[in-house]
């Protein structure tokens, strides 16, 4: 286990510099909660709790009492395809910024963050909806032969 560490995040008019909200994450390996402090919020602020996949993906967020967690009726749960893209949901409308990879989507979309340095993932083509052939057994020998690394004949 290591230890817990603390991360706030501070959002301010740009032209008043007056505060719009303060997020304080709880982190261990990964996003424990956040507390949400906001000018006209309760003086506690309001603290959440991530419930992520084996990817580090938030998948739910809970108050303290272990109750999905609602905005605007909407219940704070989310789904992502393999890639990423948010399946069924607004990430705008989710109460954090920290969903797909556990990272805060503020940091992937940064001009500097090290993501936009990695290549790529590429999405497979899309296949044509009709005239679709089954692969026949020979391929799918060549294919096994190829994902394994190794080469003989068979």
């Amino acid at each position: 286990m290591g230890y817990q560490q603390v991360l706030e995040e501070t959002v301010t008019n740009e032209v008043t510099s007056e505060l719009i909200k303060r997020v304080v994450y709880t982190i261990d390996h990964d996003q424990i909660a956040q507390t949400t402090f906001t000018p006209s919020g309760p003086n506690e602020g309001e603290t959440l709790v991530f419930h992520a996949d084996g990817h580090g993906s938030t998948r739910v967020l809970t108050n303290l009492f272990a109750v999905t967690a609602t905005f605007g009726g909407i219940r704070q749960i989310f789904h992502f395809d393999a890639y990423g893209n948010a399946l069924g949901f607004n990430p705008a409308a989710a109460l954090t910024s920290v969903l797909y990879s556990g990272i805060p989507s503020h940091i992937v979309n940064s001009p500097l963050s090290l993501i936009h340095s990695l290549p790529p993932r590429r999405k497979p083509p899309a296949l044509p909806a009709s005239g679709l052939q089954s692969p026949s057994q020979n391929d799918a020998v060549v294919l096994l032969r190829r994902s394994v690394g190794r080469w003989w004949r068979g």
